[in-house]
């Protein structure tokens, strides 16, 4: 039995058609995740059929399952799992929706910049400073929440 036809089995076994209150793929996604580019096809039948802003709900669910299970597998195997589909992405699917980043902006300015500045220079200090800024950048791309 391939990958694809073990998911589609799990998927149909749930017979969900409210995607905001399925939990297959949620389910999938943790056991996904110590199996790194599997979660690309996940992610494909997950989202098979939905319109942008659902497939986005969905996105955002299995980004925090997998984000979830790094104490589990550890962060670089939930890496593994997650950069293979941040890369599969086209910009206008990636779900920029981040709670603690939403949270932040309600927060003053003056205490944002000071936590920001002391982020920005241990990152600096671990990456280096060219390397630092790529990361956080495609962070904040693909899931805020990393950079807050």
């Amino acid at each position: 039995m391939s990958l694809t036809d073990l998911l589609v089995e799990f998927r149909d076994l749930e017979a969900s058609t409210d995607v905001a209150k399925s939990t297959w793929y949620i389910a999938s996604a943790v056991a996904a995740a110590g199996a790194g580019s599997d979660t690309i096809e996940l992610y494909r039948l997950a989202t098979e059929g939905l319109t942008l802003e659902l497939e986005k709900l969905v996105q955002r669910r299995i980004k925090e399952a997998i984000l979830k299970t790094s104490c589990l597998y550890g962060v670089p195997k939930s890496l593994q799992a997650l950069l293979p589909l941040w890369d599969s992405l086209p910009d206008s699917h990636i779900d920029h929706y981040g709670p603690r980043f939403e949270a932040a902006a309600n927060k003053s300015r003056e205490s944002e910049e000071a936590r920001e500045a002391r982020g920005r220079k241990y990152f600096d200090t671990l990456w280096g400073r060219e390397a630092a800024q790529f990361h956080r950048d495609r962070n904040f791309k693909y899931q805020p929440d990393l950079c807050g």
